[in-house]
This record gives structure tokens, sequence and C-alpha cells, in this order.
């Protein structure tokens, strides 16, 4: 995918090994992050599950969008903050840095604690982290506008 066109890690071939590599890396780290995520949610009685809102227009729904991914619903179905879903998040993408991802060049550790942002490996791990925390908040966005146009075709075929 982007992390093999990007080159990224550049320890990781870029033939059919590094494809799996990375392919391998990126279920390792939804797996152990989903796992985390909902080991956290049950202990807080909570769910962390995405909901489509039934607002209108664009404001109500960037909103939604965009603290979804943060909020988590109670029993009660009130929405609260979602530490299931930071937990969640963190645990996938800093287990995969502090172990099987590639250290820095010259790094003394081959599976240390995880450095955040000084260079190499974990600079591209840091921006990694970003790009997911992106992707989770625009996944709802693109889910609205798919619903969207289906009820536009929906209704013009009427």
């Amino acid at each position: 995918g982007l992390d093999q066109w990007k080159k990224s890690p550049p320890e990781w071939s870029l033939d059919a090994t590094g494809y799996a590599h990375r392919w391998v890396s990126e279920y390792a780290e939804s797996a152990i992050g989903d796992g985390a995520k909902y080991a956290v949610a049950h202990f807080f009685h909570q769910d962390p599950s995405f909901y489509p809102c039934a607002c209108t227009g664009f404001a109500r729904r960037l909103h939604h969008a965009v603290d979804s991914p943060f909020m988590a619903r109670k029993p009660d179905g009130t929405r609260v903050p979602s530490a299931a879903s930071v937990a969640g998040f963190l645990a996938g993408h800093v287990v995969s840095a502090s172990t099987w991802y590639p250290a820095a060049q010259g790094s003394a550790r081959p599976h240390g604690p995880l450095r955040v942002l000084p260079g190499g490996a974990e600079r591209e791990r840091t921006q990694h982290l970003v790009a997911a925390a992106g992707e989770t908040i625009t996944a709802p966005v693109t889910w609205y506008a798919i619903r969207d146009k289906a009820q536009q075709r929906q209704r013009a075929s009427n």
C-alpha cells in the first residue's frame, strides 16, 4: 500500500517479502489495537463502535465525524469520551514500534523503548501514527458521502 510506495520503513525491501512485512505489520497493529480498545471499553462499560448520526448539514456531520473516534456510548446511550479508543490506537502503534518495527540506523536498541520523533524509523512511525489518526477521522466523512450519494440515486430512481 502507501507504506510500500513511500518505502517505509526503508529496511524492508520493495519486493513481495517487503510488502508481506508491511501488510502483516499493519494487520498485527490493528489486531493489537482493537484488542486493547475493546478490553479497556469492557472495563469501563462503554461501546466504542462507530454509530452513524442521523444529522443533516455539513457542519453537524463534520463535527460527528471528527469527535466519533474519540467518543463511546455508555449502556444508557449517553456519549462519553473514550479512553478505550485512545488506548487501542496507541497500543497497536507503540507495540509495533517497540518490538518488530526496524530500529533507526545507528540505534542501540534492537527492541528497546520507543523514541518519538528524533529521526529515522522513529520519525516514520510518528508520521504513520499521525496519518492513522487522520484516517480514523476522515473515514466517517467518507461513509456519509457514500450514504448521501446512494440516497440521491434512490430518490432519483423513484
